[in-house]
């Protein structure tokens, strides 16, 4: 909610930052921090912290980071600050299913059957955001949502995911 408040207070220019730092076996702290310019050049900050005693869910690369580095660092720009923000009221999957059985479970929940899709999923920073579109439909997306882990894609597409940051993945027989 913070973009709200630095919105509010007149601010057009902003990024954001989330790191997560290891403190001990059995607390990690996570701080967000919202930066927005002010008309003299100076820069007007937004600071919220709080340690955690667990975290579930947590993609590799940021474990290993909190494993070796003890810390662990996303900067956002302001266009994935606003994505964030709008993905504030959709759920995130938590669940250990496989991507392909999230999809499907919710591409039936919602009447569609007997089709071949394609999940494109992006790495959010702190999530993943999955479009997923027909492919008889290519250009109309029939199914956003956000998930923590990606599970059960292959070992090349977790690469891309890992290192660029986005994937396809093609699901048939929905």
């Amino acid at each position: 909610m913070a973009i709200e408040e630095v919105m509010a207070d007149g601010y057009r220019t902003f990024v954001g930052k989330v790191s997560l730092e290891f403190k001990d076996a059995n607390r990690t702290n996570l701080t967000i921090v919202v930066m927005a310019r002010n008309s003299d050049g100076t820069n007007t900050t937004y600071t919220a912290s709080q340690d955690f005693y667990s975290f579930i869910n947590v993609p590799s690369f940021i474990s290993d980071a909190l494993i070796y580095n003890h810390r662990y660092e996303v900067v956002l720009s302001m266009d994935d600050m606003r994505t964030i923000y709008q993905d504030r009221i959709m759920d995130i999957n938590t669940s250990d299913k496989t991507l392909e059985r999230i999809v499907t479970d919710k591409l039936h929940r919602m009447g569609i059957h007997g089709c071949n899709v394609t999940a494109e999923i992006s790495d959010v920073g702190i999530y993943y955001k999955v479009e997923v579109f027909e492919d008889s439909r290519p250009s109309t997306s029939v199914l956003t949502l956000l998930t923590l882990p990606v599970n059960g894609i292959d070992n090349e597409d977790r690469e891309r995911l890992e290192t660029v940051h986005n994937a396809q993945i093609y699901i048939t027989g929905v």
